[in-house]
Order: C-alpha cells, then sequence, then structure tokens
C-alpha cells in the first residue's frame, strides 16, 4: 500500500514538473517570436527608407495653403513656399486643370492619392522627395517658432498614421528630429502671391483663381532650393526624348535646371522606348542619379548615350509622356 501510494505520488510530481517545463518552453517560445518580430520590425523601420541620407530634402503639406518645405540637415535651413488656395495646376495622367483645393476630391474619385504632389512636380519644376496629406492648417502668424512646432506636428500626424504619407517611418522620424537643430533665424517664409509669381485670372463664372508664372517662379526657385549637393558632384546631364511629343525634354530639363544640375544638351532620341530610364556608365551610384530616379520615378541603368556627350542621361518615352499630358 505504502510502496503503491509512493509511486503514485512521484508519478504526479513527476507529471507535474513535466506540465510546468511545457509551459516554460512555450513562454520561451513565445517570447523569443515576440522578440523576433520586433528585431524585424526595428529592422524594418531603420532599412526602409526613401530620403537621401544627404543634401536637400524637400517635402509637400497639403494644408491650406499648399506648404512646400526645404530642409538641409548640413545647413540646419527650413525654407517654407507657400501656395494659396485658388491656384490653378495642370494634373498629370491627362486629368486637367484644378485649382490646388480640388484635388483632395480629384484623388478621392479617381483612387490615386499623390496626384497633387506629382503634378507640383512638373507644374513648378519642383523636385519633391515626399508628401504628407491632410496636414494641420498653418498658424496664423508665420513666424518662425509657431512653423517649426507645425512642421513637427504635421510630421508627427503622419508618423502616428493619423494623415496619409508616402514617407517611411524612418524617414519621418529623422525629419522630425532634425528641425530642432534649426535656429530660428534660418526659416525662411516664401509667398508665391507675395513675390509677385502668380497671375491673376477670372473664371467665366467670375470667380478669381491664380496661375504660376512660371519665368518668375523659376527665379525663385533657383534662389533658395538649389541642391549643393548636385553641385559640388559637377556632372553634366543631358535629357533624350524618344516621343514625338515635342518640349518633352524641356520640361524635364526645367526641374534639373531649378535644383542645380548642370544641364548640358535636350534632344530627341531614335530607340523606341515606353517609359524612362536614367541611364549612368556605372551603377554604383551618385547623388545625382538616385534624385533624379526618384523625384520622375525612373530606374538607373547603364546604357547607350548615343550623341550625347553627357555623364548622365535621362531618356523619357511615350508611357511617361502620357504621365506628365504632353501636348
Amino acid at each position: 500500500m505504502g510502496t503503491g501510494y509512493s509511486y503514485q505520488r512521484t508519478k504526479k510530481k513527476r507529471q507535474e514538473k513535466q506540465r510546468r517545463d511545457l509551459v516554460y518552453v512555450i513562454g520561451m517560445l513565445l517570447v523569443l517570436i515576440a522578440l523576433i518580430g520586433s528585431g524585424f520590425r526595428l529592422y524594418k523601420f531603420f532599412t526602409t527608407r526613401q530620403l537621401p541620407r544627404k543634401g536637400q530634402i524637400i517635402i509637400g503639406f497639403e494644408s491650406l495653403p499648399l506648404a512646400i518645405v526645404s530642409f538641409v540637415p548640413s545647413q540646419k535651413t527650413l525654407v517654407f513656399l507657400l501656395i494659396p488656395e485658388r491656384t490653378l495646376i495642370d494634373a498629370v495622367h491627362g486629368y486637367g486643370q484644378y485649382r490646388v483645393e480640388a484635388f483632395n476630391e480629384l484623388e478621392r474619385i479617381n483612387e490615386e492619392s499623390f496626384l497633387l504632389s506629382e503634378s507640383l512636380i512638373y507644374q513648378l519644376g519642383l523636385p519633391i522627395d515626399g508628401w504628407v496629406k491632410s496636414a494641420p492648417p498653418l498658424p496664423a502668424q508665420l513666424a518662425a517658432r509657431e512653423l517649426k512646432k507645425w512642421y513637427r506636428r504635421a510630421i508627427w500626424t503622419a508618423f502616428k498614421k493619423e494623415s496619409e504619407t508616402n514617407l517611411a517611418a524612418f524617414d519621418l522620424a529623422k525629419i522630425w528630429w532634425f528641425v530642432y537643430a534649426v535656429r530660428n533665424a534660418d526659416v525662411k517664409v516664401i509667398s508665391l502671391e507675395q513675390e509677385k509669381s502668380l497671375d491673376e485670372a477670372i473664371f467665366p463664372d467670375g470667380s478669381l483663381f491664380y496661375k504660376v508664372d512660371q519665368e518668375k517662379g523659376d527665379l525663385l526657385l533657383k534662389k533658395y532650393f538649389i541642391d549643393d549637393e548636385i553641385k559640388k558632384e559637377k556632372l553634366t546631364i543631358g535629357v533624350a526624348n524618344a516621343t514625338n511629343s515635342p518640349g518633352l525634354a524641356k520640361k524635364i530639363g526645367r526641374i534639373i535646371n531649378n535644383f542645380g544640375g548642370t544641364l548640358v544638351k535636350l534632344g530627341d532620341w531614335s530607340q523606341n522606348l515606353n517609359g524612362c530610364e536614367i541611364r549612368v556608365k556605372s551603377t554604383n551610384g551618385g547623388y545625382t542619379s538616385e534624385k533624379l530616379a526618384r523625384v520622375l520615378d525612373c530606374p538607373i541603368r547603364e546604357g547607350d548615350f548615343g550623341s550625347f556627350m553627357v555623364d548622365v542621361l535621362v531618356v523619357v518615352g511615350q508611357d511617361f509622356c502620357e504621365k506628365v499630358s504632353c501636348e
């Protein structure tokens, strides 16, 4: 009797220990899975980025008024370019002309989230790196201190996914943090309206709207939005038009000029091409080619330069022409 009881007791203890060991192993596996998941999320956070590691960063904010903000980490400067309501913009993909405040509805109807940012690249000739939709309204007083607060708040809402953006979380965290290093004296505010870079016009219904004066606008951008890293590389750039639509190469060349690129040749391209390519002599990388690829959404490839004696060649084809609404 005593021996049987002792055996049963020992067996029960062994089973309890096995259950505890099993619970411990399962717990450790769950902890390990959580750590691996956290590690993967951290890895993704730090490696998923689209903004350049150096040079100028330009972010657009869909606010009232529209704000295009240039940030140069090495110089610790912020430049705000303000575009008022009722400014008429040519929408890409052939949608026609719309006032800036009407793009939100246009994007919703056509299920295209960043039509306005793409359109502004070609309307202003300005290389926009990222976009934040539904940003908070700008402060009534456009003082440097208040604008910096607004900038951080707009980035923070995008980071928390309260507003839509095409920027990665790491990029948002970086530009949110870097702005703390900018002194109030190094914040500049430029208004297209106050700089007289807009022409007034009247719709048939009598309502007022604005059109960007391209010549005046380009002079303004070249004054405040030149990318010094592009200037440092000193690479020559050409644009080849592989379509039958005249003026396409000139449209791309305008963007290159406005950010400080050395544009040396515009011309035609005899070979067929649907989309676009950034052709380089080596794909080992370079700030100029990477910026062009990012802004124009074109792949970088080694390829034939034809008669273009340049360091970097942008070749644009029919699909690209349809995107930017060639005439």
